[in-house]
């Protein structure tokens, strides 16, 4: 019975280099196609569309995380962009689902868990504010546990000082501006040029009166923030926001 297990496995990997190579041809050509639609992604119902590809491609291929990665980015990215709050559940939904494939492979993943943390707080967001409010001490709580794990990533510092920022105090919430100030200069020691953290901590600034600083930092986000790569449309569009911020300051 051994052997015979054995010789299935041979026949196996002997047939799998065309069906492998056929598989790979049509995963490239289903790629291709979601970026051609992502590449539109600055009018909103191509971002839409291209999340709705790149979730397919996902669920086809669940196994490869970089499909899951765009997949839960593209979801977030665009539903942040929607004020449907149906389409944006959906929308987030989608991204959720991906992002727990790449939980699933790997439970300490950090681009998984971030993700998720990212889809679900706006999946809950698109449902109400009592549910984004309900959700949010679950969210810090991983975000704190991401941070103690990944101390050098600034991701989930800017995303816990976004959210502390961005909800309001006791006793309605957690929000709260003096951690929210701390946790965004923590994260632009680590990513000191990147757009998005730049945003968040001018917008920090603002909101603690901090003028001078807010338009330094709003200035450095215009003239020198930069991105990821492939995420080049959100970060002129964190810096056309910065912008707009500046111009509104006083």
């Amino acid at each position: 019975m051994k052997r015979f297990a054995v010789m299935i496995g041979l026949v196996a990997v002997g047939l799998a280099g065309p069906a492998r190579a056929d598989d790979d041809t049509d995963k490239a050509a289903l790629v291709a196609s979601a970026m051609q639609i992502y590449a539109g992604r600055a009018a909103l119902p191509k971002h839409v569309k291209a999340a709705e590809a790149f979730a397919a491609l996902a669920e086809k291929y669940p196994q490869d995380k970089q499909r899951q990665v765009w997949c839960s980015r593209t979801a977030y990215y665009a539903a942040h962009r929607i004020d449907d709050s149906g389409v944006k559940a959906k929308v987030a939904g989608r991204g959720v689902d991906c992002a727990k494939r790449i939980i699933a492979m790997n439970k300490a993943d950090y681009e998984g868990r971030f993700w998720w943390l990212m889809t679900r707080f706006q999946a809950e967001q698109a449902r109400g504010v009592t549910k984004a409010l309900g959700a949010a001490p679950q969210i810090t709580g991983l975000l704190s546990k991401m941070i103690k794990d990944h101390p050098k990533r600034a991701e989930a510092y800017m995303v816990l000082g976004a959210i502390y920022r961005g909800l309001p105090g006791p006793p309605i919430s957690i929000g709260d501006q003096d951690k929210a100030l701390d946790l965004l200069e923590q994260s632009a020691k680590l990513a000191p040029d990147n757009a998005e953290v730049l945003l968040e901590l001018a917008q920090a600034y603002a909101d603690m009166g901090q003028k001078d600083k807010a338009r330094a930092t709003y200035r450095h986000c215009i003239d020198k923030g930069t991105g990821p790569a492939n995420l080049e449309w959100e970060t002129q569009d964190a810096k056309d926001y910065a912008k707009k911020m500046l111009a509104q300051l006083d």
